[in-house]
């Protein structure tokens, strides 16, 4: 039934609900009906416009996050506005030649690329942009080789289609020489040169699981390390950079110290998004999760928005921007798009390149083995992959200080509401304290009316203003009478002018009703009548 008034829903109720989005993503404010009316361009009152934020927060379009304080659109109104109601904004010129002159700038540069177009996204969008690397296409093996690393480590150099180079470091049960490896390398690329990884995956577990008295020690230590090198799972595995997560402090849904730590956390654990993005990877054109739709709870604040993109052939990745749910849609949306393209064109332009230099080198020799002297250079880069990742711990530890410095703020924050709540609770009993001894008076004079004399009666009111006079001075109201001075609209409200030949034009001629004033804050004008110059005979 609710599905059939989603349908239904009138063109008034839609424009409305667009205007609530639109303003909402703007200012970051609940939209109440009042200016909902003000902005919609509709000549409806702001009943009305109540009537239509009921009807629509009854289908759960909007809804009220606090009593009188406007509305704000909920995941299912997101939904309805990026399926029905987005305009989207085209990048200008401008901003098209700039992306495409950046991206294009690190295309020969594949790894580069990468962290160049996820700080495009980023920047572009002010919001945290993702990109995962590209997927290699169906890559045949030309050649492996073995480096012995310390501790039973092995360094595992692959060339796939003779230009694509992979590093992988594995942990073997022993030590291995460096003949043996030598051994095992020659062996393997005897059996495998040329195969695809999922070929030589299903060829190393048809041999293993054959008997192996037919094998000897070279082989069966050949197969024993292969092993550990195409281990399941390696093919195929998404990873992504992400650049502009500290965008993501700024945004007003995404504050809080917990679900920062929680939403980094995800970032780098990567489980949660690489799903994400594999769905994104094997769908078709732009893609949005808005909130809940991500079926993740860490992001149930959070938009994704993403966008495959292709090498010419066939989809090798995908890229997109995380932020909240309030986020400029029209905008992001055309940003990932162009970005998609030029990435795929860059990657493709790559490509060719890379096919073009290799025919004019089909003639030369197999790739040249790795040389024993590289193992100290690779024992020199574990090092600094040591070093780095105690900076990385540090960076971690220097984070967690920033996010209990951001709690210890909000606390500050939230005990300064608590004064002034606290101060303004103090301010009404206060004045409510001054106000009791007027409320005895007046009491007293109701009670004595039926008995008392006029000039009593009269003295007892003039004592009650007295009181009350007393009792606003005390709390800093000043009263404005300005008679005989000269008009002021800021202060003064006339309510006629009058003729005079005594006061002058454009003064206070009579004080219809005195006004107050607090601390400098108006309170009531003075309703005043102005003097006039005489008519001439």
């Amino acid at each position: 039934m609710a599905h059939d008034r989603d349908e239904a829903l009138g063109e008034r109720a839609q424009h409305l609900l667009r205007i609530l989005i639109e303003s909402y993503i703007r200012d970051g404010q609940p939209v109440g009906s009042r200016a909902l009316s003000r902005e919609s361009g509709l000549q409806l009152s702001s009943a009305t416009v109540r009537n239509v934020m009921a009807d629509l927060e009854e289908l759960g379009f909007v809804a009220s996050p606090h009593t009188s304080a406007g509305r704000v659109p909920t995941d299912k109104g997101y939904r309805f506005f990026v399926d029905t109601l987005l305009q989207l904004r085209p990048l200008d010129e401008a901003a098209s030649a700039e992306l495409r002159r950046q991206v294009e700038a690190s295309r020969d540069h594949p790894t580069d690329l990468i962290a160049t177009v996820s700080q495009l996204l980023s920047s572009a969008t002010q919001l945290a942009g993702v990109v995962t690397l590209p997927r290699t296409r169906q890559a045949s093996i030309t050649q492996m080789e073995f480096v012995a690393l310390s501790e039973n480590r092995v360094l595992v150099v692959l060339v796939f289609n003779d230009r694509e180079v992979q590093n992988r470091i594995i942990q073997l049960e022993r030590h291995y020489s460096p003949d043996e490896l030598k051994r095992a390398s020659n062996f393997l690329n005897e059996q495998f040169r040329g195969r695809t990884l999922r070929e030589v995956r299903q060829e190393i577990l048809r041999q293993l699981s054959e008997a192996h008295a037919h094998m000897n020690q070279i082989m069966l230590e050949a197969i024993a390390v292969a092993q550990q090198v195409f281990e399941s799972g390696a093919e195929g595995r998404l990873e992504y950079v992400i650049k502009g997560e500290t965008n993501l402090m700024g945004m007003a849904e995404l504050t809080g110290m917990e679900k920062l730590r929680r939403l980094f956390e995800a970032f780098n654990e990567k489980r949660d998004f690489l799903h994400l993005l594999d769905q994104s990877l094997k769908a078709e054109g732009v893609q949005i999760f808005i909130g809940h739709e991500s079926g993740y709870q860490i992001l149930d604040d959070c938009s994704v928005v993403t966008a495959p993109y292709a090498d010419g052939e066939s989809v090798v990745g995908v890229l997109g921007v995380i932020g909240p749910t309030r986020m400029a849609y029209e905008r992001v949306i055309p940003i990932v798009e162009m970005t998609a393209k030029l990435l795929g064109a860059a990657l493709n332009s790559e490509m060719t390149a890379n096919e073009s230099g290799g025919e004019r080198r089909s003639g030369a020799a197999e790739p040249a083995a790795v040389l024993p002297e590289a193992a100290a250079q690779l024992e020199d880069i574990e090092r600094l992959q040591q070093a780095l990742a105690e900076s990385e711990e540090r960076a971690k530890s220097h984070w967690e200080q920033y996010l209990r410095a951001v709690a210890e703020l909000d606390n500050v924050r939230k005990r300064a509401q608590r004064d002034i709540e606290a101060a303004n609770r103090y301010g009404l009993e206060k004045f409510a304290a001054e106000l009791l001894p007027v409320k005895d008076s007046l009491e007293l004079a109701v009670q004595n009316a039926g008995r008392a004399h006029a000039s009593s009666l009269r003295e007892g009111q003039e004592a009650t203003l007295q009181l009350l006079s007393r009792a606003l001075e005390k709390l800093g109201v000043k009263v404005i009478d300005p008679l005989g001075e000269p008009f002021d609209p800021e202060r003064h409200e006339a309510m006629m002018t009058r003729e005079s030949g005594t006061a002058e034009p454009n003064s206070v001629l009579e004080v219809v009703q005195l006004g107050y004033e607090l601390n400098g804050r108006l309170l009531r004008p003075a309703r005043v009548i102005v003097a006039r110059e005489p008519a001439r005979a």
